[in-house]
């Protein structure tokens, strides 16, 4: 079995977490894309600021 992760369990819980952030992060994006999205779609234009 091919296993390209680090040996050690300090490591693999630094990946872990980062991993959770960037998740994180995405779905964040997603569900502001998804909502500028169904508010366009209503006619309404896409809300300005972050």
């Amino acid at each position: 079995m091919f296993d390209d992760l680090p040996p050690d369990l300090d490591r693999l819980q630094t990946l872990r977490v980062w991993h959770a952030l960037w998740l994180e992060r995405i779905d964040r994006k997603i569900a502001c894309l998804r909502q500028r999205q169904a508010e366009e779609e209503r006619g309404r234009g896409p809300r300005t600021g972050s």
